[in-house]
């Protein structure tokens, strides 16, 4: 008789950070395809890496959670580097296909092949969110809905909700200064 394992741990971050490192293999491969239509090298041998690492973590006992917890603690670990190194990725074929950024302006990437309206969360340039910006704006200057969020643990950041943003397209928006 088979026995179906447990989960040993509620929210199961090993998951979480798997399906967000999928997501982000396959933006950061679809920015270097779209990239290298503009004279970017693309990094074939890099991104076969993080697609092995990514696989390797999909392991029967790592997702499902059955695993001990050394082997937990590998997995986390693994994952944070990946994403570390997806993240270099992303910037470098980013800056190819964007003019360069500005503390006004801000880039966002639908990476998918549907139209998406959805919510963007951007880091604060400064630790204080009373000098940091209200909120974005779409650059025929129309406010988008904004709320700041802090937590113990983290830097302050904007969340916004989207205006709907075209398949495998760049949007603009500009920041809002402070009142």
């Amino acid at each position: 008789r088979h026995r179906l394992p447990l989960e040993s741990r509620p929210n199961r971050p090993e998951e979480r950070s798997n399906r967000r490192n999928e997501f982000r293999c396959q933006e950061v491969e679809t920015l270097c395809t779209l990239a290298m239509l503009h004279g970017f090298t693309y990094p074939a041998e890099r991104l076969r890496s993080a697609w092995k690492k990514l696989l390797l973590n999909q392991f029967h006992d790592i997702i499902p959670g059955s695993h001990t917890n050394p082997v937990y603690v590998e997995a986390l670990e693994t994952y944070s580097r990946l994403a570390a190194e997806l993240d270099d990725l992303r910037t470098d074929a980013t800056a190819v296909l964007t003019r360069p950024a500005s503390a006004q302006t801000a880039w966002l990437f639908n990476p998918f092949s549907d139209a998406r309206h959805s919510v963007a969360r951007v880091a604060s340039p400064s630790e204080d969110v009373n000098s940091a910006p209200a909120g974005l704006e779409s650059v025929a200057g129309l406010p988008l809905v904004c709320q700041w969020q802090t937590a113990p643990d983290r830097e302050p950041r904007l969340v916004a909700g989207l205006p709907e943003i075209a398949p495998l397209s760049f949007a603009e928006f500009r920041v809002a200064p402070s009142p």
